[in-house]
């Protein structure tokens, strides 16, 4: 293992193991010994955004979206103790402030694998990308009848649940 100590079964921690290899003198050809050093390297893991979402209505600025959901990462063997968490997760302006569909990159604050198997896997080496949109803001203007029509009411229409939700 590890430690130098003679392993019952194959490990199956990442890590660097030697395995000392002996031949039975009855074989005249191949007798004698080896010790052979093999490396079982952390598995690398992806990120999993299918529940994301970042949208915005159109308001004239490139400021990026709010980012709601919940970022995971899969690869995880089924029985292995590692659990990801993070503290928050930001998208990245839009390149324009028009009505578009685009990729933004997710900055994902204090990103950590926890747990007695964490050390068998790797972090994604990239920053999550997600497709994010500025819809169009569909404004209806009222006007209350009075002295002067001092009074009015904007109102956006189209509200999306996921927007109203969030906050």
């Amino acid at each position: 293992d590890k430690d130098g100590d003679q392993m019952s079964k194959n490990p199956v921690d990442a890590g660097v193991y030697k395995l000392k290899i002996t031949v039975s003198e009855k074989d005249p050809v191949y007798t004698g010994k080896a010790t052979v050093k093999y490396i079982i390297e952390p598995r690398p893991l992806e990120w999993d955004t299918a529940n994301l979402i970042a949208t915005k209505p159109s308001d004239g600025t490139v400021a990026a979206p709010k980012v709601r959901g919940d970022l995971k990462l899969t690869g995880v063997v089924d029985g292995d103790d590692a659990k990801f968490s993070y503290d928050s997760i930001k998208a990245a302006d839009f390149p324009s402030a028009d009505v578009e569909r685009t990729m933004l990159q997710l900055t994902v604050e204090n990103a950590q694998l926890k747990g007695d198997d964490a050390d068998n896997y790797t972090m994604p080496k990239q920053s999550p990308e997600i497709e994010a949109y500025i819809r169009k803001a569909h404004i209806t203007e009222i006007t209350f009848p009075g002295d002067d029509n001092k009074y009015r009411a904007v109102v956006e229409e189209a509200v999306y649940a996921n927007d109203v939700l969030g906050d």
